[in-house]
């Protein structure tokens, strides 16, 4: 079994090129293809993968409002 991080969420999901149970995306260009065959566990271990995992989702987490975009 071929354990990957979603690229678009960060979430670790079975297969590369498989569509991400929590996101729903999937790969499509050939540089979303590369860059989703990385992040498996044929290139990197359990522990980089989560890791991997952790800096996408924090990436792809929409921050907290400040205010400044709401009505006066």
């Amino acid at each position: 079994m071929t354990h990957a991080v979603c690229i678009r969420c960060g979430a670790i999901k079975w297969g590369a090129f498989t569509a991400c149970k929590e996101c729903g995306g999937r790969p499509g260009t050939s540089a979303e293809l590369t860059e989703s065959l990385a992040l498996t566990d044929h290139y990197m271990d359990e522990a980089k993968l989560k890791a991997l995992s952790e800096r996408i989702r924090k990436a792809s987490a929409k921050p907290p409002s400040s205010g400044d975009d709401e009505p006066a």
